[in-house]
């Protein structure tokens, strides 16, 4: 009887184990249950580099901000390390020590009852799943080109789905020729990243064609994809096109690979044609000849090449080329014309966007509350167009689906502009923001796909979210239906995607109609123009006017807010639209308002415009302090007496009478050798005389003075001097040397008495070294290449002996590579000998300039730690100069901006930034030309992707002179997405 009774105990818990199982199952992302205490969690597929994220609804009083706390409050499933940090109060952040693994469910289990007290009991646990991306990888090849008539190298890169080491890259490759390894080159020997150039390099070429054999096998990566191709290499003597390409956008282009290289000073014309082309443009790059068309070139065109073309060796074309080859169409994509967030006059002033390619647009508005806009500006600036905040504060408020088509414009697949008329979708409240969102559906684009497209295969992955319904536990397909829901915080998103990494970019697969082809701008109608300046002393300067008019508005009530959105205080503009507000406390937001317009200002120093502009130098007041001090001479002999002076100026803050002014005096080794205390000066000047011995250490001397809670110091030098018996002066024809041709100049000596220093012997030499000034009259701009480095080298300049009349001319050639970073400073080195032997030395320094013509980089001011944020339009200035530093105007310039990879960055080691001089090493992310205006100025805007997001080299070369400049960056919009 006893062990019926334990089998049925032992059944009744299993069956209640079982049960418990399924309940913990049913409430894994039931997010609706949780709304009151979780508003966001980390979904869907993510990298394996991603952090994990909990958004609470309410702050975690127990804890500090940004205050690091157990990771024991994180549940992970598979099990991982890392920290977990509480990120302004309500974000919960877990940094994983280590990447995650790959293709990988991972289940988060949050206990609220710890970060929380009285929380009920069934919501003491929060579980959630993601998962991370699946291993996958895409080869591509580049251009076949020669070292020589024997050995060929093949360019090509590496694309993977997510984060690859490059060491697991190297694994996934392997050439053969003739059944022997060829080796591959990679522009990188260690790192992390998603992309990798290769060479495949020592090509034997053969006397008759062959064929090289290039396989590869995702099983390092936990790929399960592989395969292999062949690629013909022509004999040696046999002259013909190996591949052609064409190239629709930006413009028409063809590239065209031959087996040898081409003859780069012969008349192309009449040798290449191509059927609709007009002016073709002809550039050779070894064996790879690009042809440009004038004119766009849309559809299948016949392009031929005559056997007339030669080779470097002079041999021509085996025999004529003639084929059919098809300008790609433009993918559907949609592009925001109009910038900025306020909207002057918004119900006639339209939002203009371009699209290509695209028969209709969904047009979708959001609108921010006035009551919530402090909310939103919490954790948002008025030009974000990020999601994760917007549910809080806003609602959909209107929906459309507009036509593109017009019979009047014809189907030509290229970019068209349009207006959007937003009073004909809401009605301006006061004070509110609008988010406008514009998509698109795979239905209704104009892409002409091939018949058969490619069905799903094993390798689509659909991704797409579960929603939770209280009632039902149903699945719900009606997207309007769905958005309500999402609106009402019910779900977690409206929207499904399919998720397949090899067709994202493929405008006949659903996987290329993802979220990032969303465009979205935010919207406030106002046209009310509001400038805020903070001084050090938290005082706040106001100035408001009409957008429409430009003139001062008074009377603009300006409301002063904290973080916590309480009120501090509230000011009023004059008559000419400017007010003054003096804070104890500080400021972060200001509302101004007058009748229905508002302006926002989000006054956190990232927010604050760039001042690199313009020349804001000078000095801070200290406590509203002056002070000066000044020696009667630069340098001391030990023994000497120093004679200090203080000048002391307290208008602006006001010290009471006989306040103490104590100098503390240290010698060159640190050690304190006077302190001298004085209460009484002669109109604002203390005299302090410093004694030193014969035997005080020379060298660097400092001395402090501390007055008022400020203090000041100076420098004194103390050293034993040989003075010089001769005068020497040095006379260079220009201001700035030119390295392109002789330096010339004339010495002139004379005795201090001014008799000439007859018939000594002078010698002079001179050393090289980098200096990052440049020159004067641009200040801000950067004139050095990062890329490039210039070792120090001394030449010897003059070795003779001064004339009758004490002078003597020179001319020496400085030679210089072409390598320079840019300005080089020539420190001349004069010596000059007495009958004795004694001798007179001098040092004079000149710019020396390296190149004919200079370009310069002024960034604009970043945000945090010195990055600039993503998805967001960054200008930059450039300026074009001759050697002398005057402007040099219609200089070409080429941009390029290379992404740099490490494996972490706080242990990146040397980043050996050579590498990128030769674009064929690393592949560009970007690349562009400017041409400087008639003033030799330019400009440049570089936009970042957030998933792009990282650690960049700007790079801006003169394409004739061959100076470059440049600086490395970061483009993030939040730091711990690495």
């Amino acid at each position: 009887m006893k062990q019926f009774l334990r089998l049925i105990t032992l059944a009744a818990i299993l069956i209640l184990s079982s049960c418990s199982d399924k309940a913990e199952t049913s409430e894994t992302d039931n997010l609706f249950k949780f709304k009151d205490h979780i508003s966001y969690n980390t979904f869907g597929i993510k990298s394996i580099a991603t952090h994990i994220e909990v958004g609470l609804v309410h702050p975690a009083e127990n804890f500090e901000i940004n205050q690091e706390i157990p990771s024991e409050y994180f549940k992970i499933s598979p099990k991982t390390q890392g920290s977990l940090t509480l990120s302004n109060g309500r974000n919960l952040i877990f940094q994983p020590s280590e990447y995650l693994k790959p293709d990988t469910e991972y289940t988060v289990t949050v206990l609220l009852h710890k970060l929380f007290e009285d929380i009920d009991k069934e919501f003491k646990t929060y579980t959630f799943r993601f998962k991370t991306i699946t291993p996958n990888f895409k080869i591509d090849l580049g251009n076949l080109q020669s070292y020589s008539k024997e050995w060929q190298y093949l360019t090509g890169s590496l694309s993977s789905s997510d984060i690859l080491d490059v060491g697991k890259a190297k694994e996934i490759l392997e050439v053969t020729q003739n059944k022997n390894d060829i080796s591959l080159v990679w522009d990188v020997e260690e790192g992390e990243g998603k992309f990798f150039n290769f060479r495949i390099d020592s090509i034997r070429r053969e006397v008759d064609d062959s064929k090289i054999e290039i396989a590869w096998n995702g099983d390092p990566i936990g790929s399960d994809f592989k395969g292999s191709n062949t690629f013909a290499i022509p004999g040696q003597n046999n002259f013909k096109v190996v591949d052609l390409k064409s190239n629709f956008a930006p413009q028409s282009a063809l590239t065209i690979n031959f087996s040898d290289p081409i003859r780069e000073n012969q008349n192309f014309s009449g040798l290449v044609t191509v059927e609709k082309a007009e002016d073709l443009r002809f550039e050779v790059d070894g064996n790879v000849l690009y042809v440009y068309p004038t004119n766009r070139i849309i559809g299948n065109v016949r392009v031929t090449l005559f056997n007339g073309l030669k080779n470097s060796s002079g041999f021509n074309l085996k025999k004529e080329f003639s084929e059919l080859v098809s300008f790609e169409q433009l993918k559907p994509e949609l592009q925001l014309i109009s910038k900025g967030v306020i909207l002057p006059n918004s119900n006639s002033t339209p939002l203009y966007f371009k699209a290509v390619n695209i028969s209709a647009v969904d047009v979708r508005i959001i609108q921010v509350y006035e009551d919530n806009m402090l909310q939103y500006l919490q954790e948002s600036n008025l030009n974000d167009n990020g999601t994760y905040n917007l549910r809080r504060v806003g609602r959909r408020i209107a929906k459309k689906t507009i036509d593109l088509k017009d019979k009047s414009i014809d189907e030509d697949g290229l970019w068209k502009a349009y207006g959007l008329n937003l009073s004909e979708y809401f009605d301006t409240q006061p004070g509110a923001l609008y988010r406008v969102e514009l998509s698109f559906k795979q239905e209704y684009t104009t892409y002409d796909c091939d018949v058969n497209t490619s069905e799903e295969t094993e390798e689509d992955y659909y991704e797409e979210d579960y929603y939770y319904e209280e009632s039902t536990n149903d699945l719900t397909s009606n997207e309007d239906e769905l958005e309500e829901r999402y609106w009402d915080n019910e779900i977690y998103n409206y929207r499904n995607y399919n998720y397949n990494w090899r067709e994202r970019d493929n405008p006949c697969h659903k996987a290329y109609y993802n979220e990032n082809r969303v465009v979205s701008t935010n919207i406030l109608g106002s046209d009310l123009g509001f400038i805020v300046k903070k001084g050090n002393n938290r005082s706040y300067h106001f100035a408001t006017t009409n957008l429409l008019t430009t003139q001062p508005q008074p009377g603009v009530k300006i409301n002063l807010y904290n973080f916590q959105q309480q009120l501090i205080g509230s000011t009023m503009t004059d008559a000419e639209g400017l007010s003054i507000f003096d804070s104890e406390k500080s400021v972060a937001f200001a509302v101004a308002q007058k009748g229905s317009n508002y302006a926002y200002a989000k006054l956190e120093d990232g927010n604050a415009l760039s001042l690199s502009k313009f020349d804001v130098s000078g000095k801070s007041l200290q406590k509203g302090l002056k002070g000066f001090i000044y020696t009667e001479r630069g340098v001391y002999r030990p023994g000497d007496s120093i004679h200090l002076t203080f000048a002391f100026n307290d208008n602006a803050n006001p010290l009471p009478k006989n306040h103490p002014v104590k100098l503390e005096v240290a010698d060159a080794r640190g050690k304190l050798v006077q302190r001298t205390v004085l209460n009484n000066s002669i109109n604002g000047f203390y005299y302090f005389p410093i004694a030193t011995n014969r035997e005080a250490p020379t060298g660097n001397w400092s001395a402090n003075i501390s007055v008022g809670g400020a203090s000041f110091s100076k420098g004194l030098k103390v050293a034993t001097i040989k003075p010089n018996r001769l005068k020497l002066k040095l006379n260079f024809k220009d201001e700035i040397l030119d390295a392109s041709k002789p330096v010339e100049g004339n010495a002139e000596v004379t005795w201090l008495h001014g008799a000439p220093a007859r018939n000594l012997k002078i010698e002079m030499d001179a050393t090289l070294r980098t200096t990052s000034t440049a020159f004067k009259d641009y200040i801000g701009y950067k004139f050095t290449d990062p890329v490039r480095t210039f070792s120090e080298v001394e030449i010897p300049v003059l070795n003779t002996t001064l004339s009758s009349e004490g002078s003597t001319n020179f001319s020496k050639n400085l030679e210089i590579s072409g390598k320079a970073p840019g300005m080089l400073r020539a420190t001349f080195l004069t010596k000059v000998f007495e009958g004795g032997g004694d001798f007179s030395i001098d040092v004079f320094s000149k710019n020396l300039a390296p190149f004919s013509h200079f370009v310069g980089l002024r960034s604009p001011k970043p945000h945090s730690y010195g990055s600039y944020f993503t998805d967001t339009n960054t200008e930059f200035e450039v300026a074009t100069v001759d050697a002398q530093g005057k402007a040099a105007a219609n200089r070409d310039l080429e941009i390029e901006v290379f992404r740099i990879e490490w494996r972490w960055w706080w242990n990146r080691g040397s980043d050996n930034l050579s590498r990128y001089e030769n674009a064929t090493v690393h592949k560009p992310f970007k690349t562009f030309t400017v041409k400087s205006n008639s003033k030799g100025q330019g400009k440049f805007t570089i936009n970042v992707p957030k998933n792009d997001g990282g650690r960049y080299l700007i790079r801006v070369k003169d394409k004739l002179s061959g100076h470059a400049t440049g600086r490395i960056t970061y483009f993030y919009r939040n730091w711990w997405n690495r």
